[in-house]
């Protein structure tokens, strides 16, 4: 069994280098190193070409961030299980492969869940299966199969900063067969937590959790309430993100108000709908309806073939007027969404979400 180490680096020649130490030191050789470089210029890619080791493959080149990087590397290897780690990180001690390739071939579950000690000694580790639930792990000590990547996807790339959240989540939402263990596998650096933009931390934790129906902290739901200038849904400001933002801090605050979404829809005798739209948006809408009375029968997007909570999404050329109703979860573009709806099915209702949202 091979077991695909993938490290993800930029401009941290150092710490790539630790990692790297830490890989070759293992006692158990059943693995690959997958070293995904952005591009760096601090002597990354030469160190790189000076590797001698048959086992480590690698790639430089600009990516879109963390999420990029990490996907890029998952689609290089060929490991039948895979963890992650930044430069810098490094295993706990020279028997961690070996350990993880005996649980493997022991164990027929997709995800393996280790503790992790931070640089300051502070050990973290799954404690329960509600800990598993609500997505409270760190990605350097998990270990999932190849086969559950392909199933639900890799890192998102919309998101700046919880990344590890979204994944945990919907492992658990799609109840991923998985094995708790108290074992401390690896270290890792907390240094580039300090940089991050904490308003999108809370920001994007409270998007994860409204669409996982989890509750949210005092900081998350605050920190949307502060960052949002405007609670009416019919006059959302500022870029695309702050928009989606807005919408879903309207859709809570409706919620709250006991205005559901799914009964606006029955009373309007709309019981079966198409979603256009396979984003963030959308993807809400369809975990807030999928288990109430009105039944998702299509999503439509621009790009066919997403997937969306096990759901294939078609075109607009696609698209079956056997439905009461397309709810529209793209904002800017909503009008003329609309109009090309109408103009291929002219009795079908459009309704755009944040008017859904605002109740009218």
């Amino acid at each position: 069994m091979i077991i695909s180490i993938i490290t993800i680096c930029f401009n941290d020649i150092a710490g790539l280098k630790k990692t790297c130490e830490s890989v070759i030191s293992q006692n158990c050789h059943e693995y690959e190193h997958v070293i995904i470089d952005g591009g760096s210029e601090d002597g990354t890619k030469e160190y790189l070409r000076s590797l001698s080791n048959s086992k480590v493959v690698w790639k430089s080149e600009p990516d879109k961030g963390r999420s990029d990087a990490f996907n890029k590397g998952i689609k290089m290897s060929s490991g039948e299980y895979i963890i992650c780690l930044n430069a810098g990180d490094y295993f706990f001690d020279e028997n961690v492969v070996g350990d993880i390739v005996s649980d493997c071939k022991d164990n027929q579950v997709d995800a393996f869940c280790y503790a992790v000690m931070r640089k300051d000694g502070i050990v973290m580790h799954c404690k329960n299966e509600e800990y598993w639930r609500e997505g409270l792990q760190a990605h350097q000590g998990l270990v999932l199969s190849r086969k559950t990547y392909d199933e639900i996807g890799g890192y998102n790339l919309i998101l700046k900063n919880r990344m590890d959240l979204d994944l945990f989540l919907r492992l658990a939402y799609f109840n991923v067969s998985h094995r708790i263990i108290n074992r401390t596998i690896a270290v890792f650096d907390t240094n580039g937590t300090s940089s991050y933009d904490k308003s999108n931390y809370w920001l994007e934790g409270a998007l994860l959790k409204t669409l996982f129906n989890k509750e949210l902290s005092y900081n998350e739901f605050s920190e949307m309430s502060n960052i949002l200038s405007s609670k009416d849904s019919t006059e959302l400001k500022g870029d695309d993100t702050n928009k989606k933002y807005a919408l879903i801090y309207n859709w809570m605050i409706s919620q709250m108000d006991g205005c559901e979404i799914s009964k606006s829809l029955l009373n309007r005798g709309i019981t079966t709908i198409s979603i256009y739209g396979a984003g963030q948006l959308g993807s809400l809408l369809f975990k807030h309806l999928n288990d109430s009375k009105v039944e998702i029968k299509e999503i439509i997007d621009r790009k066919q073939g997403k997937k969306l909570w096990g759901m294939e999404s078609i075109s607009m050329d696609e698209m079956s007027s056997d439905v009461d109703a397309v709810i529209v979860t793209v904002i800017d573009d909503y009008e003329d969404i609309r109009k090309k709806i109408l103009n291929k099915f002219h009795d079908i209702r459009v309704i755009a979400l944040k008017d859904l949202v605002a109740g009218k």
